[in-house]
């Protein structure tokens, strides 16, 4: 076939034999860019993209918007719009939902001195507040280090929720594109 651009996606819509022959009608997405603009392109959300609200839980409310202020950077920062909670109780058809949980765990080693080591992990899921579906998972880990527990504790939980945004911003961006 002769074609003028480059097939990104398709859906077969339907299947049938007919005098011998299989017949396949799809549906396409062909671009006319090449392929170094698609990446281009495709490295931020397709136009319309649902916006974010982010959720996150932790064992302090400090630890919580910590994290959830991360994730958001993570979403912002790929070209997604983030929206603060909303209060309404029917879901927006306009919007995905990424919920969290954050762990700490301490690192303890006498070669630290009066040091304290933090690893944190956090967990994000997002979620189709529609259907309740989960979209996508990802799951990141980071460690500090500090004279404050606190304070590393506080920097660790950052990082990883740094590193979990960004990925799950990514993951969905891809995800996004595949659709039609």
């Amino acid at each position: 076939a002769d074609s003028q651009g480059q097939i990104q996606n398709y859906q077969v819509l339907e299947e049938k034999t007919e005098a011998g022959f299989l017949k396949i009608r799809i549906r396409a997405f062909v671009s006319r860019r090449s392929t170094e603009e698609n990446k281009a392109l495709m490295a931020h959300p397709p136009e319309g993209a649902p916006k974010i609200e982010v959720r996150i839980i932790s064992k302090d409310a400090e630890s919580a918007a910590r994290a959830a202020s991360a994730v958001r950077a993570g979403f912002r920062e790929q070209g997604f719009s983030v929206v603060e909670i909303s209060t309404a109780t029917t879901p927006s058809d306009s919007r995905l939902w990424v919920r969290g949980q954050t762990q700490i765990s301490w690192v303890t080693d006498p070669r630290l001195g009066s040091f304290h080591s933090a690893r944190a992990r956090i967990q994000v899921e997002v979620i189709d507040p529609q259907t309740g579906a989960v979209v996508l998972e990802k799951s990141q880990e980071a460690s500090a280090l500090d004279l404050d527990s606190d304070i590393a504790a506080a920097k660790a939980i950052e990082s990883a929720a740094a590193l979990a945004g960004t990925a799950a911003a990514q993951d969905l961006t891809a995800s996004l594109w595949k659709r039609f």
